[in-house]
C-alpha cells in the first residue's frame, strides 16, 4: 500500500463503514498488541475494531510503542474528482 511506504514505522488503521481496519503487517501487530482476532481478506491479512473503540486500542498500541496513522474514509464528491482527474 501506497500510503504505508510513504509512512514507515507508523500502523495504518482505515475507516471502512462502521469499523477501523488494519491491514497486512499492521494487522499481525494491532492484533498481538490489543488481542483482536486477525482473518484473511482477500489477499490481505485484516483486523477490524469498531470505530467508537478506536480510541482505546489507539492508546494500547502508542503505549507498546508503536505510532498510529488513522486515515478517514475516501469519499469523492464528482466536482473533486473531477478536479483530480484535470477534465473541466
Amino acid at each position: 500500500m501506497a500510503a504505508q511506504r510513504k509512512h514507515p514505522g507508523v500502523l495504518l488503521v482505515i475507516e471502512v463503514g462502521y469499523k477501523m481496519c488494519f491491514y497486512g503487517v499492521d494487522a499481525e501487530t494491532a492484533s498481538a498488541v490489543c488481542n483482536i482476532m486477525a482473518f484473511p481478506s482477500g489477499n490481505f491479512l485484516c483486523a477490524s475494531i469498531p470505530v467508537p473503540r478506536l480510541h482505546i486500542h489507539v492508546r494500547r498500541l502508542v503505549k507498546a510503542g508503536h505510532k498510529v496513522r488513522a486515515e478517514p474514509p475516501h469519499t469523492l464528491t464528482a466536482r473533486l474528482n473531477k478536479k483530480l482527474s484535470g477534465r473541466q
